[in-house]
């Protein structure tokens, strides 16, 4: 199964107004969900990457090579798809039009900035993903010595 960080739960701040906190809880049942189905998806795609590779070791057929194309376009729509669920459920539990820049608010007043500056990270790459070279791919080529995830080296632009 593939590794990834699992961010540890940010204990309950009692300063923070009520409607911070009933958000705050209602947000892991989600998480829980999301990062079972994450972790099976990846478990999967990265068993079929594996079988592939092994067999381009004896043959370098175009079928193969396609394969291999297919299961990172699929974990690029894994991934745009996941942030577009997660935005329709910031916009449901936060009552609002536009759930990542409320979510931003929600993580500055629980104070946890390093949590909000992964987040804003994300967002950019996700942004990479869906549009290509942009704004939102300079802004990580800026800063991509810091990020905690980088590509493969190839630069698909």
């Amino acid at each position: 199964m593939p590794s990834y960080t699992r961010i540890a739960p940010v204990a309950p701040n009692p300063s923070l107004n009520s409607n911070v906190r009933r958000h705050e809880k209602r947000m892991h049942p989600f998480n829980e969900l999301i990062h079972r189905s994450t972790a099976f998806s990846l478990s999967a795609l990265e068993a079929a990457s594996q079988r592939v590779s092994e067999s381009l070791e004896a043959s370098a057929a175009t079928p193969l090579v396609k394969a291999l194309q297919m299961i990172q376009l699929q974990k690029a729509i894994s991934a745009v798809g996941l942030f577009s669920i997660f935005d329709a459920v910031l916009q449901r539990e936060l009552h609002c039009k536009d759930g990542f820049p409320e979510a931003m608010k929600v993580l500055a007043a629980l104070g946890v900035s390093a949590l909000k500056d992964r987040f804003y990270d994300l967002q950019l790459a996700i942004n990479v993903l869906k549009h290509g070279k942009g704004r939102s791919y300079h802004e990580l080529v800026q800063k991509a010595a810091s990020l905690p995830f980088r590509g493969n080296g190839v630069n698909p632009y």
